[in-house]
């Protein structure tokens, strides 16, 4: 009896099926360094399978650090003011609508809010560009899992370099657990030990890289430049920033040759330096070494760094190490820091986040005397969805979010920029998740996100140091 093959037809039917929908559950975008994008199999028939993360991803030390504030409130004297006969008493004032007054040009660009004294804005980015022949200008990038990956800095990097010169990709941890995903330089790296400031790093090594690493046996690095963008191909200037409290020594191979150095024991800030025309470099260090940091940098024009950590809501910067900042700043200081933090602290059932706002007043405050010649510059998070029925919306109370954020730079006199506004503002989380700029959780922008959010800050940036 001949056979219709249709039993076999349906097994290939089925598995198909199953493939697709096991395929659904893979991250390709975080795989592929979001060259690849999600994919959900019933994504396209129904709203309720849009992948809006029920995570709060609050940061676990962020509570402690509110206490900290709280203590500090309580412990204060309570000022009495005088009250004089013509005073006026406000009893019961309502409460405020949080509402957006972002600085717009004529032109529609969202432009910084100087809240710097006498509106000095960009005064030592300003200076560092016009000296930039000596050294390059250098822009600290601090943030979280919203640039993850150089995601918006390698744009950024890109526009900045383009106009004012410069090369190279910046700073570089000594190893990276997903070598794929930043997509701006190629990275191999073994033998590492991570230590992180919210863990265990000790108080006199909490560093702004927020991170360091400490050789084991056969520790080894190789960043080789990429064609991804201008200006990642070659850089000029390799700095290896450590600490070395046994000694020990380094072995550079680069384009040129190799290079062995020997370490002195000591338990302050070393450098190894190598000016030459560079596509890769390979480093070979003995085991004992802190490595805070590599830097593949121009001679001149701008640098720009990526410093984030997945789930940070910024609050350790508050414990950076000043005499440690000190020490950095003899071979890597900044000019500019741009925060990018909040969505770590940002919650669906929070909606006073001026607790948050103190907490990064103290951050600033401890990044003005570790780095006192730079200017800061603080973000506001961008807008994030919440799935509302079968309607994505923005979370509500990404405003308060926003409020608290700016507040806290007008209190320490520094810039802010309204990235949500900027964005679009009120539900612009939408309109960027169906232009294919943000993941399926609408929270975190992608690379192509990343590219028109770095132009958006770009103008903004160039409008500020262009002003007299």
């Amino acid at each position: 009896m001949k056979k219709d093959g249709s039993g076999s037809a349906f097994i290939i039917i089925a598995g198909a099926i199953l493939l697709l929908f096991i395929m659904s559950f893979v991250p390709w975008s975080n795989i592929s360094g979001n060259k690849l994008k999600d994919y959900g199999l019933f994504s396209d028939l129904s709203l309720n399978t849009i992948k809006v993360t029920a995570n709060e991803m609050i940061d676990p030390e962020l509570e402690a650090a509110l206490a900290e504030i709280n203590e500090a409130e309580e412990n204060e004297p309570e000022e009495i003011m005088p009250v004089t006969p013509d005073q006026e008493i406000l009893v019961d004032e309502p409460i405020k609508e949080y509402v957006t007054s972002a600085n717009i040009s004529p032109q529609g660009i969202v432009l910084f809010e100087d809240y710097t004294e006498n509106h000095s804005g960009l005064t030592n980015l300003k200076r560092a560009i016009l000296n930039s022949s000596s050294r390059p200008a250098r822009i600290a990038v601090i943030g979280d899992s919203y640039i993850e990956g150089d995601i918006l800095t390698m744009n950024l990097r890109e526009l900045l370099q383009n106009k004012y010169t410069g090369c190279g990709v910046g700073y570089l941890a000594a190893y990276t657990d997903i070598p794929g995903f930043r997509t701006s330089v190629r990275q191999e790296s073994s033998g590492w030990t991570r230590h992180e400031i919210r863990t265990d790093a000790p108080t006199d090594m909490r560093i702004i890289q927020g991170e360091y690493y400490t050789s084991g046996e056969g520790a080894k690095i190789k960043y080789k430049g990429v064609n991804r963008l201008q200006h990642l191909d070659s850089w000029q200037h390799t700095t290896v920033v450590f600490v070395a409290p046994n000694g020990g020594a380094l072995t550079v191979t680069a384009d040129k040759g190799e290079q062995t150095y020997d370490v002195e024991p000591s338990s302050h800030v070393q450098a190894v330096e190598m000016d030459d025309e560079t596509t890769s470099v390979k480093i070979n260090v003995s085991p004992g070494i802190d490595l805070l940091g590599v830097y593949l940098d121009g001679t001149n024009g701008i640098a720009v760094d990526n410093m984030s950590m997945r789930g940070n809501s910024g609050q350790t910067h508050r414990l950076l190490s000043v005499d440690r900042a000190q020490e950095l700043r003899k071979y890597i200081d900044y000019d500019l820091i741009i925060l990018e933090y909040g969505i770590n602290a940002l919650s669906s059932q929070q909606t006073d986040y001026s607790g948050y706002g103190k907490v990064m007043e103290r951050v600033v405050t401890t990044l003005k005397r570790c780095y006192p010649n730079a200017d800061i510059l603080m973000l506001s998070t961008g807008d994030r969805g919440q799935k509302s029925g079968t309607e994505i919306k923005s979370l509500p109370t990404v405003n308060a979010m926003v409020a608290a954020q700016r507040e806290a730079a007008r209190q320490c006199k520094i810039l802010f920029w309204d990235m949500r506004e900027a964005m679009g503002g009120e539900n612009s989380i939408v309109d960027w998740r169906n232009e294919g700029l943000v993941n399926p959780d609408y929270i975190h922008i992608n690379a192509k996100g990343g590219k028109k959010l770095a132009s958006l800050l770009f103008d903004a940036l160039e409008n500020c140091l262009n002003c007299d």
